[in-house]
């Protein structure tokens, strides 16, 4: 019976231990009561680690554990009960569970206790081991200097007393060292020596650790394959060991290499069987990369709230830890999904958050490049002294052989003693030449740390200087736009004027000419900026549902007129099973078409230039859209197609036949494809013509209904605006007469102002319904006079539209933090005018021009399967007249044959006829070549039905 009760003693105090302890609804005769049940039980292993326990209740963060009186108590029982290890290996279990907490100040004070307990015990395993739970420590804290120094004071130890796996250990954990600051290599030899020793010794754990290390070099290389390879033996092993937290490492591991491969779906399963493990741990920081890594898989998936709610939850563990990069990568990472959903605002919030973390951890990381160095330093010094030692050691072995020796052979004479004063006199001079070797290695060290300081600074002075350059380019660049851009804002501007107001066909030819000129001097400068902004990193890809078939058709209406100048046939294949809607880059992918037909077109003379779009499955499961553009042109040479994608480069045959351009639209192209996730390659060879392939990966239908291309009323003659007063602010009379101009046709009040002070005045005073405001001016800029008219209560009610030359900015957001309601680019075309005009003044569309925009759109001819007999006549008697506008492509004919069209719709009384007709001639008469193109095509439908 005393038997038992004493028994039941022992879970009865630790169950009343663990509640107290809890709560810390504790006082110090409750604690007495329960020690003293403790020692009636006999149980000192029991009574140290609550003694341990208590002693954290009293931690003064300031003392740490000086004058602990509990802590002092568990160390006279422990070494009066020789319990000496057990207490220094439970002080040590403490702090890991503090570390895993995230808890480090309190983790590095009990590692440090457990130290002064290993030292004075004298136990050199429990002294490496501690050693290295105090680097762990570091580590986690970004302090490498003093982690690499504990874990190779752990590395001593174990090759003093040949612990090979105390060895492995501190290799380990050197080797995170040498990962976490860029050196791969290192990592991986380090990681896989710990790995041979750990196998040699039979540990599974440590064998296990290893292999995961090493996947993470792997795929720090974007070695996938081997990365994927290690990391799931690795799991194997720690399945087997039932070890919750390996298992959820291991997931967490596969699950950012398939995130990488961007397999999702496959991401996101591993990373769920993570966070459920993980979170059983208690690690904050894993939990917190685990939650991180599922809001980037759900991203992935188009799951956007998902994707918030799992990055938020992991946004707010990193910022518990303090863990700065993964705190930067989740505002990001949320940034980009509120972009995703439009909501711009919270999406540059987000940003903005993100930079803040950003400019915290360059800080960081310049500190850490200087501490690599001392690391290094540190590593290389401590293993000379390994050496030196070693050496010592033998020398000393020498020295106790040679007094063996000398007592076996005292008796041997003169002889024997000259034998032996030559062994002395080798081995003197031998430690002599030891120590100047030893002189001589120091030396080179502190020279070559010198010159390694030297080099980091020169390094960091050439990382400004670099920066400095890079800002004064992309600064050079904005201005030279601006100041093309100018003029040749008034050259095109008022070129477009003339061209619609002389009805001289000769004349119009010429200011055609101009006019195509002045465009092909701009499209030469947004080549030239596009790069800049590709390479300074300032272009996004802006997904969106787009229709392949139409794509195609608007790049085939913008070079038809070219194509039928050159006599070449354009082919168009697009696979049958491409959805309708496809989530892509519609602006971007549009500019690649652009460049590569341009192309095409450009250096073939005969023939053909051919489109053909399909779709393939891939290693993944996903699909891939394949783009091919191949003409039967000129080809390019073996030996040039290595350096095509390069910029400002051309073919010799271009130089040669004087085709000109500035061999940028390739440079672009390829680069727009990469930014894409895709990749763009050639077969071509000379005089045989070339073919482009553009591979978009893993490209994904989308349910969102895409922008359908519909005829926009944008020309002057179909617009009535209402009465309204526009003010147009611009200190270069060019610019002001150039928009007044162009509204002279309407009803508006036009005026214009030459500076920021006047325009503010009139503001005031004239209240215009818009105003067009200059961003560059002399004295005040229109940054300064937005603020000045939005914090008026008076104006803050007027739209305003910024004018701007500049195309380095990230225009779009910098104009709308400012409170502006729209920008124009210069140069100003009408058209983008009109368009601006409509959003924020009231019109009506002339119902004698554009009548039929309250009907169906005439892109749509199915309404026409059910031609009656009089309109089919009336049809079938154009069609000569049809077949010759079509060979000639006269604008006098188009012109005529636009009129004939209406009237035998006004005849019949078909709506669709008429506004065909009429859309025809208006295109005609204003040279809208593009829309004219479109419209003749469009018709071949109705004469296919005839």
């Amino acid at each position: 019976m005393n038997t038992f009760l004493k028994l039941f003693r022992i879970p009865a105090a630790v169950l009343l231990f663990t509640a107290m302890f809890a709560t810390s609804a504790i006082n110090a005769e409750e604690v007495d009561s329960l020690l003293l049940r403790i020692r009636q039980t006999q149980n000192d292993s029991l009574l140290i680690n609550m003694l341990v326990d208590l002693a954290l209740l009293d931690y003064d963060e300031q003392k740490k554990f000086q004058d602990n009186k509990h802590l002092e108590q568990a160390q006279e029982i422990a070494s009066s009960n020789k319990l000496m290890s057990m207490l220094i290996y439970y002080l040590n279990d403490k702090g890991v569970e503090f570390r895993n907490s995230s808890v480090y100040p309190r983790a590095i004070a009990l590692h440090r206790y457990a130290l002064k307990l290993a030292v004075e015990h004298g136990d050199p395993e429990l002294l490496s081991r501690t050693y290295n739970n105090i680097g762990v420590v570091y580590r986690r804290l970004d302090d490498y200097q003093n982690a690499v120094d504990y874990h190779l004071k752990a590395l001593k130890i174990s090759d003093e007393m040949n612990d090979k796996h105390g060895m492995a250990v501190a290799l380990n954990s050197i080797g995170n060292i040498d990962f976490l600051l860029g050196n791969s290599e290192k990592a991986l030899a380090q990681f896989t020596r710990a790995l041979k020793i750990e196998e040699e010794e039979g540990k599974t754990l440590g064998i296990a650790i290893n292999l995961n290390n090493i996947g993470n070099v792997y795929k720090s290389r974007g070695d996938y394959d081997k990365a994927l390879d290690y990391y799931y033996r690795s799991l194997e092993i720690n399945v087997r060991l039932h070890s919750d937290k390996g298992v959820a490492i291991c997931n967490n591991d596969i699950g950012a290499v398939y995130l990488e491969m961007d397999n999702n779906i496959k991401a996101l399963e591993f990373f769920l069987k993570a966070l459920d493990l993980q979170k059983k741990t208690g690690d904050s920081r894993y939990v917190a990369q685990t939650y991180s890594n599922v809001g980037k898989a759900f991203a992935g998936l188009g799951e956007h709230d998902k994707a918030l709610y799992y990055t938020r939850k992991g946004l707010d563990l990193a910022i518990e830890v303090d863990a700065k990069a993964m705190v930067r990568d989740a505002y990001l990472e949320i940034s980009s999904v509120f972009r995703k959903q439009g909501d711009y605002k919270n999406a540059l919030l987000n940003y903005e958050f993100a930079m803040k973390y950003r400019d915290s951890i360059l800080n960081e990381r310049n500190q850490r490049n200087i501490a690599q160095l001392q690391v290094l330093f540190e590593k290389e010094r401590m293993e000379k002294e390994m050496q030196i030692l070693r050496n010592e050691s033998r020398i000393k072995d020498l020295e106790i052989n040679r007094k063996n020796t000398f007592a076996q052979i005292a008796g041997l004479g003169l002889i024997v003693f000259l034998i032996l004063f030559m062994v002395i006199f080798w081995a003197y001079t031998n430690k002599i030449k030891s120590n100047k070797l030893l002189e001589d290695k120091n030396q080179e060290i502190n020279k070559a740390r010198n010159e390694l300081r030297k080099y980091a600074d020169d390094m960091l002075s050439a990382k400004e200087k670099a920066i400095q350059a890079s800002q004064t380019k992309s600064q050079f660049l904005a201005n030279m736009s601006h100041e093309i851009r100018t003029p040749l804002n008034s050259i095109i501007g008022f070129t477009e004027l003339m061209a619609s107001n002389d009805q001289a066909l000769a004349k119009k030819s010429y200011l055609e000419s101009i006019k195509s000129s002045s465009e092909s001097l701009l499209s030469l400068i947004e080549d030239i900026l596009d790069l800049s902004k590709i390479e300074s990193g300032k272009v996004e890809m802006e997904y969106e549902a787009v229709n392949l078939y139409e794509l195609c058709e608007e790049i085939r209406a913008i070079f038809m007129l070219k194509i039928q100048e050159k006599g070449l046939d354009f082919h168009m294949e697009i696979d049958n099973i491409i959805p309708r809607s496809l989530l892509l880059s519609k602006t971007r992918l549009r500019q690649v078409l652009f460049n590569l037909v341009g192309n095409a077109i450009k250096f073939t003379e005969k023939g053909h230039v051919k489109i053909k779009i399909y779709m393939l499955q891939n290693e993944g499961g996903q699909k891939d859209l394949l783009i091919e553009v191949s003409d039967t042109g000129i080809g390019i040479h073996k030996e040039e197609q290595k350096k095509i994608f390069e910029a400002f480069q051309q073919s010799e045959y271009s130089r040669f036949e004087l085709k000109g351009g500035t061999g940028l639209g390739l440079t672009i192209s390829r680069r727009l494809v990469e930014m894409m996730g895709g990749e763009i390659t050639l077969e071509s060879r000379s005089g045989e013509g070339s073919r482009f392939l553009v591979r978009l990966k893993n490209v994904v239908a989308t349910s969102q209904p895409y922008a359908s291309r519909l005829v926009q009323h944008d020309n002057i003659k179909e617009i009535n605006f209402k009465p309204a007063r526009v003010m147009v602010v611009d200190d270069i009379k060019n610019n002001r007469d150039l928009i007044v101009e162009m509204l002279s046709p309407s009803a508006l009040e036009v005026f214009g102002v030459e500076s920021g002070s006047k325009a503010i005045e009139l503001a005031n005073s004239l209240k215009p319904d818009l105003i067009f405001l200059d961003i560059r001016m002399p004295k005040m800029n229109g940054f300064e006079v937005i603020n000045q008219i939005k914090g008026n209560f008076q104006t803050a009610h007027i739209p305003v539209v910024a004018l701007t030359a500049f195309a380095m900015l990230d225009e779009q957001e910098e104009f709308t933090r400012n409170r502006f309601d729209g920008y124009l680019k210069k140069p100003v075309q009408r058209r983008d005018l009109i368009r601006e005009l409509k959003k924020h003044l009231k019109f009506e569309t002339d119902k004698k021009i554009a009548g039929h925009q309250s009907a169906k759109e005439p892109d749509d001819w199915s309404g026409m399967q059910y031609l009656n007999k009089q309109e089919k006549k009336k049809l079938e008697a154009l069609l000569p007249e049809y077949k010759r506008v079509i060979k000639n492509h006269f604008i006098n004919e188009i012109i005529q044959f636009g009129k004939h069209i209406s009237e035998a719709g006004r005849e019949t009384g078909n709506a669709y006829l008429v506004s065909f007709g009429d859309d025809l001639l208006v295109d005609a008469e204003t040279f809208d070549i593009e829309n004219m193109d479109r419209r003749l095509r469009e018709f071949q439908n109705v004469v296919k039905q005839l």
